[in-house]
């Protein structure tokens, strides 16, 4: 019989980078997005955050609240479904004014 054997505790996993990455870049993981936790070269093994509270600009135009489903499009987390799935707004910004917003990473389905 199979017996699972935990490897890592799971809010960190390693990828293999097809194209060099930037730590602090949005990469895809499956359906929902994940944060390169440092720089790594194409082939090498990347550390990719998929839980926790991180910092994105977002889009301007976007009335934010807490709780609002986020994903990434061009550079940005944006309440515009598309892209790549991020999570929940933890922090609110106004419209039509640049800034920030925490946002709470998660499952896809958001």
């Amino acid at each position: 019989m199979a017996v699972g054997k935990r490897v890592q505790i799971g809010d960190v996993v390693n990828i293999t980078a097809a194209a060099d990455l930037t730590g602090g870049e949005v990469v895809a993981f499956g359906s929902r997005g994940g944060v390169v936790a440092a720089d790594a070269l194409t082939g090498e093994i990347a550390a990719v955050q998929i839980e926790g509270v991180f910092q994105f600009t977002a889009a301007t135009a976007d009335t934010i609240s807490f709780g609002d489903p986020l994903y990434y499009v061009a550079g940005e987390a944006t309440i515009t479904f598309g892209g790549i799935t991020l999570g929940k707004a933890v922090t609110e910004k106004a419209g039509a004014v640049a800034g920030t917003v925490n946002v709470k990473l998660e499952e896809s389905g958001v």
